[in-house]
């Protein structure tokens, strides 16, 4: 499950695109188990009207022997709703990177331990 806390700086965000950000943040929830995640959103508004989007996600217990981690992920775009879909995509490349890397260590553990 995954808190949401915004924060935005020049402009605020409106409650569509709130439910948007958050729907698209529940395609990564599934990857995280029954870990507990905080996700702090911060939206800007710059001089030349992009939108920079900063989403730091806190994980913790995402698997047994890895306490906390943290994923960062920013993307600046004309089109808020752009700029949520490259953070989804970029949030989900480092979890899933950090599962295998999880899930390679579990399974040559295992190994080591049964040729013993």
């Amino acid at each position: 499950m995954i808190e949401y806390s915004f924060i935005s700086k020049t402009s605020h965000p409106t409650d569509s695109f709130k439910e948007y950000l958050i729907k698209k943040l529940s395609k990564i929830d599934w990857l995280l188990d029954d870990a507990a995640a905080d996700a702090k959103v911060t939206l800007e508004k710059n001089n030349n009207s992009n939108y920079d989007l900063t989403i730091t996600l806190i994980v913790k217990n995402i698997r047994q022997n890895v306490s906390e981690k943290t994923y960062k992920a920013s993307s600046t775009h004309s089109d808020a709703y752009a700029a949520v879909d490259l953070v989804e995509e970029k949030l989900k490349r480092q979890i899933r990177k950090t599962l295998t890397a999880i899930n390679r260590d579990d399974r040559r553990l295992r190994s080591f331990k049964n040729t013993l």
